[in-house]
């Protein structure tokens, strides 16, 4: 499982992302795993469009206990593992 991925948003759109879920999924393939878990901030709605797009399906919402609070987030799960490690970034629009 993945807890969650943070990308500084002046990095957006550079590849970040993907290189990081080419890497988790690469990564999470050579310890036999089958199925790579994220959660998301609820109200996250780049991130979750950007893991929708990456194949990843919605499983659950609920409440993340973070230091006193309650935090609403949504787990995606992806079981196309070895097309993500496959992935290859984007070119920087640096």
């Amino acid at each position: 499982r993945v807890g969650a991925i943070y990308v500084l948003q002046r990095y957006h759109r550079q590849g970040v992302g993907r290189t990081l879920l080419n890497a988790a999924a690469r990564w999470w393939l050579e310890q036999d795993g089958r199925c790579l878990e994220i959660q998301v901030l609820a109200d996250n709605g780049r991130a979750r469009a950007f893991y929708e797009a990456m194949g990843g399906t919605l499983v659950s919402t609920g409440l993340y206990k973070w230091h006193g609070f309650d935090l609403a987030e949504a787990k995606y799960n992806f079981t196309n593992l070895e097309e993500l490690a496959a992935v290859t970034p984007s070119p920087s629009r640096g």
